[in-house]
């Protein structure tokens, strides 16, 4: 869970897996793996369709860079950050995709929503604990509040898909948003609200707001997944359809200007004029 950014360019070209094909899971079938690691031997990830792999192989560039000049972000003071969950189907994308947002400092992939205890991957993958694949960000709410990381998780999900999201079909891949506060659920409900308002989808809004419960961290070959296994994370989303959806959805809305969700919005720097007028006279 060390927190990196992705650098934004390649210089090296080198693709650095020894291979690049594996797949998760589709509910109710497994495919077999292809494992390159030997965290990955004998599991079988709950194997998502090999032909999502090779048609995301067939775009994809070989030449992408495995995140050469990576950045570590400095060390901040965990006490002023905040606590949001959510779930949006498989948690390597929605992990990669919030740790894009301003603001967030920790992105950890794991288990929430369910009744199982101390869950492992493949129980989740069953659909028998109840148990959401999720994300549990910590972040700055100086730099960004909770009504911008719903901004941004609208962005990243099908919230009207009730069955799983994308290639990935089952309870455990639904989405949810788990509030902690009463602030956070107010905020969810309104939020939800907007956008079942704006007409953007075709079908009702589903997903629910629930209380947040114990949060269960998974596997350590599930952290920052798409930036240990750049080129796999790459084939799966392409083939996964995400991000086509996303886009079609959203277009030229699907980037969000964060800095309407900072302290500086909230509290913007009064003009010169007024600050004269608040000046007592000498």
């Amino acid at each position: 869970m060390t927190r990196f950014r992705p650098a934004l360019g390649c210089k090296s070209g080198e693709i650095h897996e020894s291979n690049v094909f594996i797949t998760r899971g589709i509910k109710g079938g497994e495919l077999g793996s292809y494992p390159a690691n030997p965290l990955f031997d004998g599991d079988p990830m709950n194997m998502k369709l090999l032909g999502l792999v090779f048609a995301a192989a067939a775009v994809a560039g070989l030449s992408a860079c495995a995140g050469d000049d990576l950045v570590t972000q400095p060390k901040r003071d965990h006490s002023a950050l905040a606590l949001a969950t959510f779930a949006g189907g498989c948690f390597w994308c929605v992990e990669a995709d919030f740790e894009k947002v301003p603001g967030v400092v920790e992105a950890t992939s794991g288990y929430t929503g369910g009744h199982t205890q101390n869950p492992t991957y493949r129980q989740v993958a069953r659909g028998t604990t109840g148990h959401r694949e999720s994300v549990e960000v910590r972040y700055d709410p100086r730099i960004v509040t909770y009504d911008g990381l719903l901004e941004a998780f609208w962005r990243i999900v099908d919230p009207t898909d009730a069955g799983g999201q994308f290639a990935d079909r089952g309870e455990e891949y639904t989405t949810a948003i788990f509030f902690h506060t009463e602030a956070q659920r107010v905020a969810a409900e309104r939020s939800q609200t907007a956008l079942q308002a704006s007409g953007r989808y075709a079908k009702s809004v589903v997903t629910p707001i629930v209380p947040g419960g114990r949060f269960y961290i998974a596997e350590d070959y599930h952290q920052d997944y798409y930036r240990k296994n750049p080129l796999r994370y790459r084939f799966y989303r392409f083939g996964s359809g995400r991000d086509r959806y996303l886009e079609k959805i959203w277009g030229e809305d699907l980037d969000v200007d964060y800095r309407r969700f900072s302290d500086a919005a909230r509290y913007p720097k009064p003009s010169e004029q007024e600050l004269r007028k608040r000046l007592t006279p000498m």
